[in-house]
């Protein structure tokens, strides 16, 4: 008969096995990208990282009015209405990663991917390191009118806590750009210009 203590070793055994499947499924899900099924779609397909930086904000308005949310479930919210606004992280032209902006614990958290030196296709993701401390802007794209608001506010990110962002009123493009925030060197901005662009090239026909 097996004492307590080898009982005990292997549910231990058991829940790192757990641990290590979920995390590898989760990897999984998301390394083709993920993305909305309206609005920006494809265009917003960051791929899963290993290294994230997170980003929680006690609000987001659109011209002094709440957005609209979606609900809470899964890294980004879901939206099964297909109606909610969507804000996006951008990072040297690309979407780095996006939310429904599900409310859950009276703030919005979004995940940014980052350049984590392992995963394909992150390499031009923003890294956090002693060298670097990037900056990332951040569009809206608004469903019910079916507008993107482009460089609407800028943040810097951070790894091992979320950074609090506070709240944040959107009332039209900017022209803020994100950056590597080079340490040692010359810093690079990215700028992209958006405002005034059609989505009619979306595949969803917005």
């Amino acid at each position: 008969m097996k004492n307590i203590s080898n009982l005990k070793k292997e549910k231990w055994e058991m829940k790192k096995v757990m641990i290590l499947v979920v995390g590898l499924m989760t990897t999984g899900l998301f390394a083709g990208g993920y993305y909305p099924d309206y609005g920006p779609g494809e265009q917003w397909s960051p791929l899963g990282s290993t290294g994230q930086a997170f980003i929680i904000f006690d609000s987001i308005t659109l011209n002094g009015e709440a957005v609209d949310s979606g609900d809470e479930g899964g890294a980004t919210g879901s939206c099964d209405s297909g109606n909610c606004d969507i804000l996006g992280a951008m990072y040297n032209g690309a979407c780095v990663g996006w939310t429904y902006m599900p409310i859950v614990n009276d703030g919005v958290t979004l995940a940014v991917e980052l350049n984590d030196g392992t995963t394909e296709g992150t390499e031009n993701y923003p890294a956090i390191n002693a060298a670097f401390a990037p900056s990332i802007t951040f569009n809206l794209y608004d469903a019910s009118a079916g507008t993107m608001y482009y460089n609407v506010a800028s943040s810097g990110l951070q790894t091992g806590t979320a950074l609090q962002y506070g709240g944040m009123d959107i009332t039209g493009s900017g022209d803020l750009c994100s950056s590597n925030g080079a340490q040692l060197g010359p810093v690079e901005e990215y700028c992209a210009a958006g405002a005034g662009c059609e989505l009619s090239h979306y595949a969803d026909g917005s």
